[in-house]
């Protein structure tokens, strides 16, 4: 792969590779001799594997694992060497493992993991997204040694060296669109990124989001504007993923700022490692937040300096910004792809809480007592508008959403920070609420009760400016009929004041004849 950057495909394989070679998540053992042949009984090996990945490059296998119908002479020659050198192959070998790896998921079979977001469940396979991110790995890793330490004294995972896979769930709380999860989990079993069109507002912020706390710069690449050019084309055969069963419930992955070692010696672009410098921070976290950014060197091109030095002023004036509002208050030359190369300069990102995917300056922190007054004006509402439920509307496609809500909203869902809402109601109703002892993580300083008044007042105000842009539009098409059939009658009349003034001229040119006879 020398002179080419790997695919994503072949990137996902070597992770799988890495996690095979310490035993980590594998749920299988291929037993042989030392030449590799299967069943031998003396100096035989053992060679940890992964359920998953043997299915998916072995179609005996994939039978023998899901309901054993295949015969033992099938077996015996699919877990022979060729397998594993198929396994550890070159690009072609990688396509079609990955291939495999997709179907068995959208078809949930032998899924290990239940992940989910916005009220649908996702099934996947632990060892696959171990391989693809970082955090993911940790994260699973972590969880599945607090459950062996309570049956290793049973003897449960006796047999299996490394660390053995056992069911668990991953609820995504921060995220409220299944639609970025599909395209996060397709993206990590190999897929193109998404469709050719852009994700709408919403969606494209999950999808960021996912991105970032999971460490795939490829993919927010795509969620700010393009698609990875390295990436193979989308299946089109693409099956409904199934309701899944509940398991052992856990809460949402760990972040962390260092990229996935499977990654890090790609060549990445500008963009790519900024979001790699991105520094990010959970509600619960009991540590101090970032201080200080992990970029040394200040942009070399002169266009992002000054961007750059407008972004600080930024976050001087005011400590907490939703991207949106940022973009509205830079120069209007500055697009997403750029704010989102400076914004690791100057601030880290809220991944959950009440400030969910605002971005806050370094050392700002808005769960202290003394910052609560400003940090409440700063909390995010996430608004859901009914007018898409009601209508059975599509959210429009209209560019950048307007965060001060003087429009109505373009996406189902969509985030505003209260101190941009211009509502003299909203406003007064947030300056007089009196703070809570202490910070909670879903209404943040203020009560429940004033959110939820915000949330219908903005319900309210919604289906006002809609009726209001209806009216005009019906004003404007009864005016544009009656200039109409008025410019019809008055043409009638001048064609008929014509014909009258060519009678009364004859009649006069007759008299004048007349007379003068």
């Amino acid at each position: 792969m020398e002179g080419r950057t790997p695919s994503a495909a072949e990137t996902l394989l070597a992770g799988l590779r890495e996690l095979q070679s310490k035993g980590l998540l594998c749920d299988a053992v291929l037993a042989g001799a030392p030449g590799g042949k299967a069943g031998a009984a003396a100096d035989e090996t053992r060679l940890p594997a992964h359920q998953a990945v043997l299915a998916a490059a072995s179609a005996p296998l994939r039978d023998f694992f899901l309901d054993g119908a295949c015969n033992a002479a099938a077996v015996e020659k699919a877990s022979d060497d060729p397998l594993l050198a198929a396994i550890s192959g070159g690009a072609a070998d990688a396509e079609s493992v990955c291939a495999g790896l997709r179907q068995l998921r959208v078809k949930n079979q032998l899924c290990d993991v239940v992940v989910l977001a916005g009220g649908r469940r996702f099934g996947a396979h632990q060892a696959v997204l171990a391989a693809a991110s970082a955090p993911l790995r940790r994260y699973i890793v972590d969880k599945l040694r607090e459950l062996t330490s309570q049956v290793d004294s049973k003897g449960g995972l006796q047999g299996m060296p490394g660390l053995a896979a056992q069911p668990l769930e991953l609820d995504l709380q921060s995220i409220s669109s299944p639609e970025a999860l599909d395209l996060a989990l397709r993206h990590i079993y190999g897929e193109a990124a998404g469709p050719t069109k852009q994700p709408a507002e919403a969606v494209a912020q999950d999808l960021r989001q996912l991105a970032s706390s999971l460490e795939l710069p490829r993919l927010k690449a795509f969620a700010v504007g393009g698609q990875a050019d390295d990436e193979p084309e989308k299946e089109e055969d693409q099956e409904e993923e199934p309701e899944l069963p509940t398991t052992a419930t856990q809460e949402g992955a760990a972040e962390e700022d260092t990229p996935p070692p499977s990654q890090a010696e790609k060549p990445i672009t500008d963009l790519e490692r900024a979001l790699y410098a991105m520094r990010s921070c959970r509600f619960a976290s009991t540590g101090d937040v970032p201080e200080a950014p992990t970029i040394d060197e200040e942009p070399a091109d002169k266009a992002d300096a000054k961007i750059l030095a407008k972004l600080r002023e930024a976050f001087f004036e005011r400590p907490a910004w939703l991207d949106q509002a940022l973009l509205k208050r830079l120069p209007g030359s500055t697009d997403e792809a750029q704010l989102l190369r400076l914004l690791p300069y100057v601030a880290y990102q809220w991944q959950d809480g009440p400030w969910s995917k605002a971005y806050s300056r370094y050392g700002w922190d808005p769960r202290e007592e003394e910052e609560a007054e400003e940090a409440k004006t700063l909390q995010v509402l996430q608004f859901r508008d009914p007018h898409f439920r009601k209508n059975d509307a599509e959210a429009a496609d209209t560019g950048p959403a307007d965060c001060s809500f003087r429009k109505p909203p373009t996406q189902k869902t969509q985030l505003y920070q209260l101190v941009d809402i211009q509502d003299d109601y909203i406003t007064s109703l947030i300056d007089e609420a009196e703070l809570l002892d202490c910070v909670d993580k879903k209404s943040g300083w203020l009560p429940q009760f004033v959110l939820e008044v915000a949330g219908d007042r903005l319900k309210v105000k919604s289906q006002q400016l809609r009726e209001k842009i209806a009216l005009r539009a019906s004003s404007a098409a009864s005016s544009t009929g009656r200039g109409g059939k008025a410019s019809g009658r008055g043409a009638k009349r001048r064609s008929f004041a014509g014909k009258s003034g060519g009678r009364g001229a004859g009649n006069k040119a007759k008299r004048t004849r007349v007379g003068g006879g």
